[in-house]
């Protein structure tokens, strides 16, 4: 019985793992994302001339 307990929590600890480190890996690109979208914004905001 407790080799069945040990299996469960370490099968849930592997999917906790990997889900944190897909969420973290999304917002890390979603902050890079916005990085750039203010960078070229204000890329466009000191030069008037830019289509």
């Amino acid at each position: 019985m407790l080799t069945i307990i040990t299996f469960i929590i370490t099968v849930a600890i592997v999917f906790l793992v990997n889900y944190l480190n897909e969420k973290i890996a999304s917002q890390k690109l979603k902050d890079y994302y916005n990085l750039a979208k203010q960078i070229v914004m204000a890329i466009e905001q000191l030069n008037s001339e830019l289509p």
